[in-house]
């Protein structure tokens, strides 16, 4: 039995999409792949790790979540340092139940390999020595020199432990130099040095997961749910000329998708994926027909319109398995970057 430490410098570094793409090619080699998390925070929506729930349904695993997750804590307070270390015997046992039967099994992390301040007194490292771990290190790139410098800096301290870096969000621009310097990095021995382009798609929510965060209801067309959106306005601008009707409805927000491959439709810039009517208001029956006969769906939320966009914008989207285009798109550029036998190689496999 392998453990796998999946760790990062940082928020919204990719941990999650990387697991679950790692765990497919674990699946697809035959091997029997278990999930954990030493640690997990009550996220602000009253969610318990979302990302260990969505591993273990992936997985078919069945366990109860505080052997999967065995200590929960608040973001407002973390962990008492007079009693963390009585935290690691609780842990230790319920990583033996987890890993029970399974070729690999691949570990959580917190936000930050070291500095995580609300796991302070039990940092990510001491479970990478406890675990005896291998590790990958996800890093949300944030400049050439920081990056740099700290994945270098762990890379020394990991040393043997370390199964590869991935340095992931890079800006385009950002690309060339980065490259130059992780070459010197691979001639000098640092492993599986990979980089991946900052891509908008993965990080932005269905139309569904809208509709959940602000609690609405489908008026129409909701097997339209799946579609992504990118951004959202209070301007009828970007609504097609069919739905003139809606510049006269005051009360909505009209969530937009700007890419032309983002799940594969091509309409172009600033397409409407989706409208809102906001303040719990219902539409005249003739925008409701507009929207189906345009192929947008209405939604209704009982949130007012500035509320509703603040929601949005700040609202903690999690990965569910409807989002396996992500995962899919993600895997696809990663392996683009690394050869599956190498990646599936630093796994012990």
């Amino acid at each position: 039995m392998q453990p796998i430490f999946i760790s990062s410098t940082g928020s919204d570094a990719g941990q999650t999409l990387f697991a679950w793409a790692l765990a497919d090619l674990l699946i697809g080699a035959k091997k029997t792949v278990g999930i954990f998390k030493p640690i997990g925070l009550k996220s602000q929506d009253g969610a318990e790790n979302p990302d260990v729930e969505l591993l273990a349904s992936r997985l078919n695993i069945d366990l109860p979540h505080e052997i999967l997750c065995p200590l929960m804590i608040d973001a407002t307070q973390g962990i008492d340092p007079d009693v963390a270390q009585s935290y690691l015997s609780r842990i230790e046992k319920a990583y033996a139940q987890a890993s029970e039967g399974r070729d690999i099994t691949l570990i959580l992390g917190s936000r930050d390999i070291f500095f995580d301040t609300d796991f302070s007194s039990l940092p990510d490292v001491k479970f990478i020595d406890l675990l005896n771990a291998k590790v990958f290190l996800i890093d949300r790139f944030i400049s050439k020199s920081r990056t740099f410098y700290s994945v270098m800096a762990i890379a020394s301290f990991l040393s043997s432990k370390l199964a590869g870096i991935l340095i992931n969000r890079v800006p385009d621009l950002e690309r060339s130099p980065l490259e130059e310097q992780i070459s010197k990095a691979r001639s000098i021995g640092v492993p599986l040095f990979a980089t991946i382009s900052e891509d908008i798609v993965l990080s932005k929510p269905t139309i569904d997961a809208i509709v959940k965060a602000l609690n609405g209801t489908y008026l129409c067309l909701p097997e339209m749910g799946k579609r992504l959106v990118l951004r959202s306005t209070l301007s009828s601008e970007a609504l097609p000329n069919q739905m003139s009707i809606f510049k006269r409805v005051h009360n909505k927000v009209v969530l937009l998708g700007d890419e032309v491959d983002v799940v594969a439709r091509g309409e172009g810039e600033n397409t409407p994926e989706a409208i809102l009517i906001t303040s719990g208001r219902i539409p005249p029956d003739a925008a409701l027909s507009s929207a189906k006969a345009s192929g947008i769906p209405l939604i209704a939320v009982s949130a007012d319109t500035i509320h509703s966009m603040e929601i949005i914008n700040s609202y903690p989207f999690h990965l569910t398995l409807d989002d396996e285009f992500k995962k899919d798109r993600f895997a696809k550029a990663l392996l683009e970057q690394v050869d599956k036998t190498r990646l599936l190689a630093a796994c012990g496999v």
